[in-house]
């Protein structure tokens, strides 16, 4: 008798101590080789997450150098190896390091065209240059090449008046533009072209396009949430595992369809889309019970008993699987145009979900039942990159982070969904609009 009231008395004081206890913030207050062995596991996947997150933010990063570095107002790339037509009002950027490697260092004035013969001859006055046509034709254009260094004068060249043609062959004896890391670095350059007015021209009134563009977007997508324990009176949470990063248990997909407007003629955008989101996830458990499996019952030397409780490690499963629709409404900024439209984004998404079919094993998953609609609502910023591959598709990679501001996605009252998850899309878009 007096066995089980010191067992019955070492029970109570076991749940008293449990209840006492502050609610465990994730696993920083949990104990055993079994919670060190899950923390160090899912350190290395926080690290590898956060490593892939920024190899998947490098083009976003490119994008981003090249806005601040390089000319962006409309201006043309030229590159070695090809011409480019030079009109009036034109701007040219050249940006190849073996183009800017290839111009000496001397000041010859020397014609952009291999069409036109004449040669001016220059004299430095003032820091500044004055310039002597051999042969002065008031129609000629001409073509201003602003020195990087702003204590050195410009270069003026003649072209015909219908433009000119540059290439590799005529810069090669411009001189040096920049100051003397130029070649190594990214070899910037502006040519503007300057001619006298022309006579304007009666343009037949068209109707003009539409300045939004609308766009039907598939995105099979990776979806990466983090689940944290409930401080339970059945169960002890040992720990909980997920699936790997790349596994089929993360895809999902998202449908979308909706419009851009430009902001007056800016970078920016409104972005405005009814999109249908599916997610599913699926995690390990281990869990002890609450009541003892065994108890051993020790006889001491000096006649005392001693009830030892054993607690056995037990694991369970949970899969669940969520269907989502809500409209969102954002703003998108272009941060370059490089190879590809690189976009940072951001929006609010109000939605209603739904839970279908969660089933796995072990306690607590009796709890688990469908959910009736819920209102969602969610914080979302990414990075969107798209490549044109005709004129109406494009291929769409947008990694994104998502916020949700209420309601978790796992009705089982032994875990809870932290607010934040990771998603990472590739899909294709149809853009209707153009």
């Amino acid at each position: 008798m007096n066995d089980r009231s010191e067992m019955d008395n070492r029970l109570r004081d076991r749940f008293s101590n449990w209840e006492a206890s502050p609610p465990p913030r994730g696993w920083d207050r949990l104990q055993g080789p079994l919670v060190q062995q899950r923390l160090g596991t899912l350190l290395k996947r926080t690290r590898l997450m956060a490593l892939a997150i920024l190899l998947l933010l490098i083009p976003a990063g490119y994008g981003t150098w090249h806005f601040l570095f390089f000319s962006h107002g409309g201006a043309e790339g030229v590159r070695e190896g090809r011409q480019v037509s030079i009109k009036k009002g034109e701007k040219v950027t050249i940006q190849d390091r073996t183009i800017a490697a290839a111009i000496p260092q001397s000041n010859t004035i020397t014609n952009a065209t291999t069409s036109t013969q004449a040669v001016e001859s220059t004299r430095p006055t003032d820091r500044r240059w004055e310039r002597t046509p051999s042969q002065p034709d008031p129609a000629q254009e001409t073509i201003l090449i602003p020195n990087a260094e702003e204590e050195s004068p410009p270069v003026i060249l003649e072209t015909p008046p219908g433009g000119g043609i540059l290439s590799l062959s005529s810069l090669s004896t411009l001189p040096h533009l920049g100051p003397w890391w130029a070649p190594f670095g990214p070899g910037q350059f502006a040519i503007q072209v300057q001619a006298p007015e022309a006579p304007k021209k009666v343009i037949d009134p068209k109707p003009k396009p539409r300045p939004w563009e609308g766009y039907v977007s598939v995105l099979p997508l990776l979806n990466y949430s983090q689940i944290q324990p409930n401080k339970e009176d059945e169960i002890f949470m040992l720990g909980i595992s997920g699936p790997s990063m790349l596994a089929l248990e993360r895809l999902g997909y998202r449908a979308a369809v909706g419009a851009e407007i430009p902001i007056a003629r800016t970078r920016w955008q409104i972005n405005a889309e009814v999109a249908y989101t599916l997610r599913q996830g699926a995690f390990n458990y281990q869990y002890q019970l609450s009541t003892p499996d065994e108890i051993i019952v020790e006889q001491q030397d000096d006649n005392t008993t001693v009830l030892k409780p054993l607690f056995s490690n037990r694991e369970g499963s949970y899969e669940y699987r969520t269907h989502a629709a809500g409209v969102q409404v954002g703003l998108n900024y272009l941060i370059s145009g490089v190879w590809a439209d690189h976009r940072l984004t951001a929006g609010y998404e109000a939605a209603v979900f739904t839970n279908q079919n969660p089933f796995g094993s072990g306690p607590g998953v009796s709890q688990i039942r469908d959910l009736d609609l819920i209102q969602q609502h969610l914080v979302t910023v990414g990075y969107r990159m798209d490549y044109s591959l005709s004129r109406n598709f494009s291929a769409r990679f947008q990694p994104s982070l998502r916020y949700a501001l209420q309601s978790s996605e796992v009705p089982s009252g032994y875990f809870s969904l932290k607010p934040v998850s990771y998603g990472l899309s590739v899909g294709l878009a149809y853009r209707f609009g153009k």
